[in-house]
This record gives C-alpha cells, structure tokens and sequence, in this order.
C-alpha cells in the first residue's frame, strides 16, 4: 500500500486534475469560439 501512497499523491492528483481542466477548458472555448464565427446568426 506504501508504493499506492507515493505513487499517486494527493498533491500529485491535484495537479493532474488542475491540468486537465485547463486543457478541457481550452479545447471548448476554442472551438466554441470557431462554431460562433462560422454561424449564420450573425
């Protein structure tokens, strides 16, 4: 269980989850933003 603990630390996850927040975040509005400029409501 020791190898458990170091292997996925809670900061470690922290981090893991902050990144792929970012990285999903980003993909939306990237392409939210090229949905908006190529639709006919404007």
């Amino acid at each position: 269980m020791a190898h458990y603990a170091t292997e996925f630390s809670i900061r470690r996850l922290w981090t893991i989850f902050a990144a792929s927040m970012v990285v999903m975040f980003g993909a939306l509005l990237f392409f939210g933003l090229q949905i908006y400029s190529t639709s006919a409501w404007r």
